[in-house]
């Protein structure tokens, strides 16, 4: 709100608080609303600021004046749009180089994991081959789980590393639950030993 409003709303404030001032301080002494004289000053000054003309603010938009035909906004709207085309490119691109930096991290920790530990890459890699139907080495083996020369693989256990790893704590007695579990003895004054 600017200071002329600020004004106007401190002078209306003071005017109708006057105006409360006067109308129970008037001498009749009757329930009936009073009736307001339209010749006071009060009354008018209070009218024109409630019910006084407002103003479109100036630093609002307002639109294209009459005068801008359709040929001024199309090169407007050609240029927006070039630009919002180019600002999704760069964010499809952005998540592109970002799957391709992912996908460079993952086949480092591969190798990592099968230079660490050839068993568990193999297990990795097995499971993740069941699950998308697919063989690690195609030219080798066939669907039917047989080798190039007709033999059949021998089926071994697949290991796998935990996906999710339990959290060591101490663990519950072997034995589990009491059973013979007795309330404590107590003394004869109710106290317990």
């Amino acid at each position: 709100m600017n200071s002329l409003g600020r004004r106007q709303m401190q002078r209306c404030t003071a005017l109708l608080s006057q105006y409360r001032y006067d109308s129970t301080t008037s001498s009749s002494s009757s329930k009936k609303a009073r009736k307001l004289d339209v010749t006071d000053k009060r009354v008018a000054a209070i009218r024109d600021i409630l019910y006084a003309e407002t103003t479109k603010p100036t630093h609002m938009p307002h639109g294209l004046p009459p005068q801008m035909d359709v040929a001024h906004i199309k090169p407007v709207k050609d240029t927006i749009e070039r630009a919002w085309a180019v600002k999704k490119m760069d964010e499809k691109h952005a998540i592109v180089d970002e799957v391709k930096r992912k996908y460079t991290a993952m086949r480092k920790a591969m190798e990592a994991l099968q230079s660490i530990d050839s068993r568990l890459f193999e297990g990795a890699v097995a499971n993740n081959r069941i699950e998308r139907g697919t063989n690690l080495h195609p030219a080798t083996s066939t669907p039917d789980n047989t080798t190039a020369e007709g033999d059949a693989q021998s089926p071994q256990p697949v290991l796998v590393f935990p996906r999710r790893l339990r959290v060591p704590t101490e663990t519950p007695p072997i034995k589990g639950w009491k059973y013979q579990l007795t309330a404590p003895e107590s003394n004869s004054d109710g106290k317990s030993a």
